[in-house]
């Protein structure tokens, strides 16, 4: 029996589906690294019958030697075992060939998004420092528009070890500090941390748990923020246990075409051992091209805050701030909700909801195969709207407070996928409905991130 694939040129090769005995599997090029740290990933090699499933599982299992974060490069030979003075007449031998990382990788480039100020970034990372995945990063990142060159404003120490008896899982420890300019509720906030924490798979799925401790310092932008804000300014202390939850079926991060996608963030936080609440995120989507050239795709986000004290203990920095360009499009950033003065004071709970329409370009609609540059590049059209919801409301109105004062807004333009890794969106937005504290933005809006709603 032959099997046939395509290769990289357009033509056929056969494989013939003989019995085979898988003999002896070599790994070439180890350094550092232990054998018993990747011995799980190549034993699947040893239980192929024929031709095919060795081929097929040590595909695999270079997959899953690359995903280890240890090897830059990873090759496959297969070849027979008649060398040997011992071998069997259909025996093989399996070789991986791998190249391990450097000892300190790193990279320095420049961000910017829709929410803070141009910065320079520098990642530093020695991975397998022990031959069994540990790694050690750094990260540093410094705004461009702050005048202390080498200062840096944010940084990340991390220091991660897999768990070799449970596939998939790490542990990790961190110190950090990073730095929040937050002008649309006229405060800056620092914040000095600690945090250990664990990732594990379920079926599949991925589990992420962490404890944090945060020291933030909270400073009011100029004397004309307001006193809400001004009577949270000053040094306190949080602790957090944190859980997210994440299923991903999409077929790619930033611009799918069928899917489903859910995650689920979770907080228990207390504030100075006095004071304590649970923070609940939930975010969906779902996606599908029906017919050629247009992709449906359906959105959510929900947040709620529940105080187990007094609610006017929860702080201004816990709250959550919903308008935008990646999330209430026609509304400026972080703008929608309760307002004193200049000052966004936050909301306890929200709602989003997105319905989007991607299509390529009008001219490529009937080419056989897109431009590599058009792949990536989409026309958009949207509906947005949302609402920022307040418990006093929830016990008078009931129901009807869910949908009382809710946003909208539609538009249309081009979503540009970055390298799998961000989203740019140019839009024309038009609001139809806002409430009177809104900051509206109508007409093109800007926006990079990666959520969508």
């Amino acid at each position: 029996m032959a099997d046939g694939m395509d290769n990289h040129n357009g033509g056929e090769v056969l494989i013939e589906d003989e019995v085979v005995d898988v003999e002896r599997v070599h790994i070439i090029g180890l350094e550092k690294t232990k054998r018993d740290f990747i011995k799980n990933e190549i034993k699947e090699v040893f239980k192929a019958k024929t031709f095919l499933e060795v081929y097929n599982s040590t595909l695999r299992s270079r997959d899953a030697l690359m995903r280890k974060g240890i090897f830059k490069n990873v090759e496959v030979v297969i070849d027979t075992t008649d060398g040997y003075d011992e071998h069997t007449s259909n025996g093989v031998q399996v070789l991986f060939k791998v190249k391990e990382l450097r000892s300190i990788v790193g990279e320095a480039r420049t961000e910017l998004s829709s929410r803070k100020q141009p910065s320079w970034v520098m990642k530093l990372m020695s991975p397998n420092i022990f031959g069994r995945g540990e790694k050690v990063s750094l990260s540093l990142c410094h705004s461009l528009v702050n005048s202390r060159l080498y200062s840096p404003d944010d940084f990340d120490l991390t220091f991660s070890k897999p768990i070799i008896s449970s596939p998939g899982a790490k542990i990790s420890f961190s110190g950090l500090q990073n730095s929040h300019d937050c002008p649309w509720a006229s405060y800056n906030q620092l914040c000095r941390g600690l945090s250990s924490g664990y990732d594990f798979d379920i079926n599949g799925n991925n589990h992420h748990l962490e404890l944090l401790g945060e020291w933030r310092e909270l400073t009011p932008l100029d004397t004309s923020a307001c006193m809400e804000v001004r009577r949270q300014a000053g040094h306190s202390l949080k602790t957090s246990i944190l859980h997210s939850f994440t299923i991903d079926q999409t077929d790619d991060p930033i611009l799918p075409t069928t899917g489903k996608y859910f995650k689920i963030n979770e907080e228990l936080g207390v504030y100075n051992g006095t004071s304590a609440f649970i923070k609940e995120q939930l975010e969906a989507k779902f996606v599908t091209t029906p017919v050629k050239n247009f992709t449906f795709e359906l959105a959510t986000r929900l947040g709620a805050i529940v105080p187990l004290a007094n609610l006017e203990d929860i702080n201004i920095c816990d709250k959550f701030f919903i308008g935008g360009p990646m999330s209430l499009r026609g509304f400026e950033y972080n703008s929608i909700g309760p307002c004193n003065e200049r000052s966004y004071l936050g909301n306890v709970a929200y709602w989003l909801l997105g319905a989007h329409v991607y299509t390529p370009l009008p001219f490529l609609w009937n080419t056989t195969s897109e431009p590599a540059w058009a792949k990536s590049l989409r026309l958009h059209f949207f509906v947005n709207s949302g609402n920022c919801l307040k418990p006093k409301h929830l016990w008078t109105d009931g129901v009807r407070a869910l949908y009382a004062g809710t946003r909208l807004s539609c538009g249309f333009g081009v979503a540009y996928n970055f390298m799998r890794a961000a989203r740019l969106e140019l839009n024309f937005c038009y609001p139809l409905k806002s409430e009177k504290s809104d900051r509206i933005s109508d007409g093109l809006q800007f926006g990079i991130g990666v959520s969508t709603c």
